[in-house]
């Protein structure tokens, strides 16, 4: 097999059959390879100069965008919006089992490729044919892997196609498979639990699996969990899921407090970061804990583990007020559920809350925010009055004090702007001035940055160029002046003198005397800190940037003479 092999950009496959609907993306590829004669899935990815390990079960650059994926949509005759249908999962990438395939042998025998809901974890089951997928040959009792050659035949030779399953005899047992699959081809009927979609209730099974496995296995459901194992654990515990939340309550019902208090522990403790954090794991977490206060009031064990708390308790931890838990809610900064008894209350997820203080010990004061960004106060006051910034503390998130923001916040900011940025064509005679530049020229004038901002984000005017200085300050962006001049003209009436930004060309020996004064003042940062042979790129930038700030000072004192 070639090795870092990059395919001409118009070289395409022999074959190269249209995806299935509902083909798994990896399946597809497999399908491809077993099509064209290569002899492994790692062939034709790396032909487009992608690097993937079937073994492992690394498959990161197949849904990183990027030159290499653009040439195997040529390679495989794809355009780039259906690879994107192809590579959507069914679910989030925490409920699927990327590196342990399962498969149905009388669905290969019917038509030969895999079905994307074969990926899903708690998807244990064929409805169709009755029968529990297969995630290990029965031959060499291997488990599956995509590092293989053909879509029904294992490495060792074993032709999964002419195996014949014991059918599932209760059919109670097809229930969660069956519903599943209806919902993702959008004929299912309406669930109690799937309010937000099937993703919810798939994530319920898993959390239900989870804590099937570990009171009866002792065992904590993983990706490559057994498959037959699953099933049995679903075919237990989905009737509890159907009746929502009433069924599950019966279904708790069973178990002695011991059992319970086991169970809810397991839950609390679990530290597998996606698969506990989603919505479905974090109602069924919650309706146990509900379902255990209940149960316990009275009790001398009754102490129940938090993971949940009311917004007045965060408030009180965050010293907040409800409206402002709200606002880190609504935000993302913190996870909440709604309740399951009494819908019209909602938790704060513990661990969500647990981040959020860890997060708060890093954000910036206003002023240190101001210093990152290369502006001053007001000017920063004005980006947060326009929304172009959004403080994580302080009055406006229902907080006292004074306003505070994260990292995060401010490199979104700057990211959003390096999005604007169009250069012009090389050899064009124009001059530029720096963003924070046209910030204070916007202050002398008592004309509004936020305002500014918006017109930018507007289309007009655009940053041109983008510099290599600090990553985190508006000086890196860099305007045309005759557009920013355009602008200043409209701010005005028609009677006024418009506050023109006046970008005069100083002598060479006005910039060396310039440069010297800074120097002895020790304020020039630009010239303590190129100590380093410069390129000619890197030069020119330097001196822009000397040009603009010799100019403003020019311009400043000839409007104050």
């Amino acid at each position: 097999m070639p090795e870092g092999v990059v395919g001409a950009p118009s070289r395409r496959l022999l074959r190269t059959p249209a995806p299935q609907p509902d083909e798994s993306w990896l399946g597809y590829l497999l399908r491809l390879t077993e099509q064209n004669g290569y002899d492994s899935l790692r062939w034709i990815p790396e032909r487009a100069g992608l690097k993937v390990d079937p073994m492992q079960g690394r498959w990161a650059d197949l849904w990183r965008p990027g030159p290499q994926l653009s040439l195997l949509c040529e390679m495989i005759a794809l355009s780039e919006a259906e690879l994107a249908a192809l590579c959507e999962p069914l679910v989030p990438n925490c409920l699927v089992r990327w590196k342990a395939p399962k498969v149905c042998p009388a669905c290969l025998r019917e038509e030969s490729w895999c079905r994307k809901a074969w990926e899903v974890l708690p998807f244990t089951a064929c409805p169709q044919h009755g029968v529990v997928l297969i995630d290990q040959c029965p031959r060499c009792h291997c488990p599956l892997t995509w590092a293989r050659k053909s879509v029904s035949v294992c490495r060792c030779g074993e032709d999964w196609r002419r195996l014949s399953l014991p059918v599932i005899e209760h059919d109670q047992e097809l229930t969660a498979a069956r519903w599943m699959l209806a919902a993702w081809q959008g004929a299912a009927e309406a669930h109690p639990l799937a309010e937000a979609g099937v993703t919810v209730y798939a994530a319920a099974l898993c959390a239900l699996l989870d804590a099937w496995l570990s009171l009866r296995q002792g065992l904590r459901l993983q990706p490559q969990t057994d498959n037959e194992l699953c099933h049995r654990a679903v075919a237990a515990i989905a009737p509890s899921l159907d009746d929502w939340p009433e069924g599950f309550f019966r279904y708790c019902d069973q178990f002695d407090d011991a059992t319970l208090q086991s169970w809810q522990q397991v839950w609390f403790s679990r530290r597998s970061g996606e698969l506990s954090e989603t919505e479905g794991w974090l109602w069924v977490a919650a309706a146990l804990e509900e379902y255990l206060e209940e149960r316990w009031a009275g009790q001398a064990h009754g102490l129940v583990p938090k993971r949940f708390l009311s917004r007045e308790e965060v408030g009180r931890q965050l010293g907040l007020n409800v409206s402002g838990v709200d606002h880190l809610a609504e935000h993302s900064r913190l996870s909440c559920v709604v309740g399951v008894k009494q819908r019209n209350l909602s938790w704060i997820d513990v661990r969500s809350l647990r981040r959020w203080q860890r997060e708060i010990e890093n954000l910036l004061p206003a002023a240190a925010a101001a210093d990152e960004l290369g502006i001053g106060m007001g000017q920063l006051r004005d980006l947060v009055r326009y929304g172009w910034l959004a403080p994580e503390r302080g009055p406006l998130t229902g907080g006292g004090g004074e306003m505070k923001f994260s990292p995060q916040t401010l490199a979104a900011f700057l990211g959003r702007i390096s999005q604007l940025v169009t250069p012009v064509r090389e050899g064009s005679d124009f001059r530029v001035v720096s963003l924070n530049q046209v910030a204070d020229h916007l202050e002398l004038h008592e004309l509004s940055f936020g305002q500014f901002v918006e017109a930018m984000f507007a289309g007009f005017p655009r940053p041109v160029s983008e510099g290599e200085g600090p990553s985190e300050r508006l000086s890196r962006f860099w305007l045309r002046v005759d557009e920013l001049n355009q602008y200043l003209n409209t701010q005005f009436d028609l009677d006024r003198q418009p506050a023109v930004f006046h970008y005069t060309v100083p002598s060479l020996k006005d910039v060396v005397e310039w440069l010297d004064r800074k120097q002895d003042e020790g304020e020039n940062r630009f010239y303590r800190s190129q100590q380093a042979p410069l390129d000619a790129g890197t030069l020119i930038r330097c001196l822009i940037e000397v040009l603009g700030r010799l100019s403003t000072e020019q311009a400043q004192a000839e409007e104050g003479a």
